[in-house]
């Protein structure tokens, strides 16, 4: 009996403590017709938004009103719908969420989240009513990872005037915005604040405040883009941004602590997309964003590799639409996922790991303007992609850093050749199984080359001299882009002109010329 009395009092201990640690919040959506922020007399509730506390998931009611539990701390947010804008504030960051975190964050190295107080009584979020289109187009960055102030200089020098050419809707970055030093965020926001459209973030692994353990090593992160995962419509297109890695010690707990993590989707945030996803409807592309990328080699590193993707596999295995981005790789490669892989969807799952930004992490030689060229550890320039979006289709470009529009590079033969060696090794950018890769020998017949995973060899050369100036962890990697192919080995002395066309699963031809010379 007093071992039942005993139980029986530690529960309602623990229920109490939990009813004391969670709240109603309750509030409404509305549509903000002076754009003041202020729900007015006679400004209409929006009816079907969905707003989720990061676990639970309600919809708005006629009148756009809501209730949901919040913990201390918590996020509440909207997922912003189709056909309506949410505010933007001096960055043009998104303001779509309330962090509730009455005592702040706890002493940290960067300032975190200052106390947000008691729970307001409503929390409303203001919509803008606007027409959007089904077909439009998005920037996407991935591991900008600057390091220094002279980082940031980098990025404005070789990006932004290019990207103030470039046509885009809005953008999102694909997690390392900046590399350990928070207080770089300022300067990062500042940069790309220039492109004057709505900015989107997802949280990397360099974004984290290593002083603290979980949940709160996102903390400066969240005091400057709101939630570390969430979701937002645009068109036909449902974008999820996730948080998919877990801090496992914190500085000092370990000597290389900045390392000191693998990649994960938790349970809450796996509960949070089933409900997400849910009240998504089915016809919607579904694009994932996410900074660690799925991996098909089981044999992958923790750091490198999703290592509960087959959970996340099964909440996504139902949608007829879907894309995955990442980055995390400073690699630029496609990946397919069949039932080989774990994956039970009706069709193939396509992840694009799109090129990053910092390329190999701002480092290597020196161009004719003072930048570190920051040719990626595959071989591939440093750079960014648009999507363009044609209601729930895409097409993708991949734009190399700087004014540059080649999409691949002839890395043999080189200028002068003997007949010892007549292989034709090429880097095709942002090709994949769907590329074809042609050479054509001074107008001749064309042959097909073959891809081959293997490592680049401008970029192993590019490294091999001591004078190359890369960063002390950086070095050469495979890359999923060389094709390769022989020569004949009756060529004549002299020069020689050597075409490739690549033709992606687009149909788009591109075409690049190598004029090499025969000595024997």
């Amino acid at each position: 009996m007093k071992s039942i009395l005993t139980v029986s009092l530690i529960i309602l201990l623990v229920v109490t403590i939990s009813a004391q640690n969670s709240h109603l919040a309750r509030g409404f959506v509305f549509d903000d017709k002076n754009k003041n922020g202020i729900l007015d007399d006679g400004e209409k509730g929006i009816e079907g938004v969905l707003v989720s506390n990061q676990e639970d998931v309600v919809l708005t009611d006629s009148k756009g009103y809501y209730e949901l539990s919040i913990k201390n701390p918590g996020t509440i947010f909207i997922t912003k719908p189709a056909n309506y804008n949410v505010p933007l504030n001096d960055f043009n960051n998104p303001q779509f969420y309330y962090i509730h975190q009455p005592d702040g964050s706890k002493v940290m190295e960067f300032e975190g989240i200052s106390k947000t107080g008691e729970l307001p009584e409503s929390i409303n979020f203001p919509l803008y009513e606007t027409i959007e289109k089904d077909n439009f187009r998005l920037l996407a960055l991935a591991d900008v990872q600057v390091a220094s102030a002279k980082e940031i200089d980098y990025f404005r020098q070789d990006f932004i005037p290019h990207l103030l050419n470039e046509k885009f809707d809005l953008s999102i970055s694909l997690g390392d915005l900046v590399h350990d030093d928070l207080s770089l965020f300022q300067g990062y926001n500042q940069s790309v604040a220039l492109l004057n459209t709505p900015a989107y973030n997802i949280i990397g692994n360099h974004d984290v405040n290593y002083d603290v353990n979980e949940p709160f090593s996102s903390d400066t992160y969240k005091s400057f883009y709101g939630p570390n995962y969430y979701s937002f419509d645009y068109g036909q297109v449902h974008f999820v941004c996730l948080k998919n890695f877990e801090r496992l010690c914190k500085k000092g707990d370990t000597e290389r602590y900045w390392n000191c993590y693998e990649g994960q989707v938790n349970d809450k945030q796996l509960k949070w997309l089933k409900n997400d996803l849910k009240n998504t409807s089915p016809d919607k592309l579904v694009v994932i964003c996410q900074h660690v990328a799925f991996e098909k080699n089981s044999t992958t590193g923790e750091r490198m590799k999703v290592k509960n993707r087959q959970e996340v596999f099964d909440v996504l295995k139902d949608r007829k639409n879907l894309l995955v981005l990442a980055g995390h790789k400073h690699t630029l490669q496609h990946d397919y996922f069949t039932k080989e892989d774990g994956w039970k969807g009706k069709d193939e799952l396509h992840q694009i790991v799109c090129a990053s930004v910092s390329g190999s992490w701002w480092s290597g030689p020196i161009d004719k303007n003072g930048v570190p060229t920051s040719t990626q550890i595959d071989g591939v320039p440093n750079g960014y992609f648009i999507f363009e979006f044609k209601g729930n289709k895409f097409v993708h470009h991949f734009h190399p850093a700087g004014n540059s529009a080649e999409q691949m590079r002839i890395e043999f033969p080189e200028e002068k050749i003997n007949t010892e060696n007549m292989e034709i090794i090429v880097n095709v950018f942002n090709s994949n199984k769907y590329s074809t890769v042609f050479a054509e020998l001074d107008n001749l017949e064309k042959v097909e080359l073959k891809n081959e995973i293997s490592k680049d060899p401008f970029i192993s050369s590019s490294f091999a001299n001591p004078n190359s100036n890369y960063k002390s962890w950086a070095s050469p990697s495979n890359s999923t882009q060389i094709w390769k192919g022989q020569l004949p080995v009756d060529m004549s002395k002299g020069l020689h002109n050597l075409k490739i066309t690549s033709v992606d699963e687009f149909k788009r031809e591109f075409t690049s010329y190598k004029v090499f010379e025969v000595s024997q």
